[in-house]
């Protein structure tokens, strides 16, 4: 029952009708379809994302994978801290071995929707900070 006031100011209870129940059905519906929408869009923000990048034009690895430019370099750290930093912390290339990076590095490249050459760039970083 809700309380309820007429046209002449008279105050009476009324009784939750059809109509009542059919407008909170409604309200939860979009109250869940809204939250359904904004959880979507989040998950999308940080989920392994597609497209035409792909890592099997990274340069080769090899031990003397080590002959980058400074400017190549300098540009690796600057994508890898921009993109990599997103969604998780930033390892710094000596806290971990050769061969893990190489593990590591492909499926992440995909993940950050890094085109060949940015991935590449970020490898130069990496490998060049070993």
């Amino acid at each position: 029952m809700t309380f309820s006031t007429d046209w002449r100011g008279v105050h009476y209870f009324r009784r939750y009708t059809f109509a009542n129940t059919l407008q909170l059905m409604r309200f939860q519906k979009s109250f869940a379809l809204s939250a359904l929408i904004l959880g979507s869009i989040a998950m999308v923000e940080c989920s392994p994302k597609t497209g035409k990048s792909t890592t099997a034009n990274l340069p080769a690895t090899t031990k003397e994978d080590t002959h980058y430019s400074s400017a190549q370099v300098a540009e690796g750290k600057t994508i890898y801290t921009a993109s990599c930093g997103k969604c998780h912390k930033l390892f710094t290339p000596a806290e971990k071995s050769r061969e893990r990076w190489e593990s590591v590095l492909p499926p992440m490249i995909k993940k950050a929707r890094l085109t060949d050459e940015q991935g590449a760039l970020v490898r130069a970083y990496v490998m060049s900070n070993l």
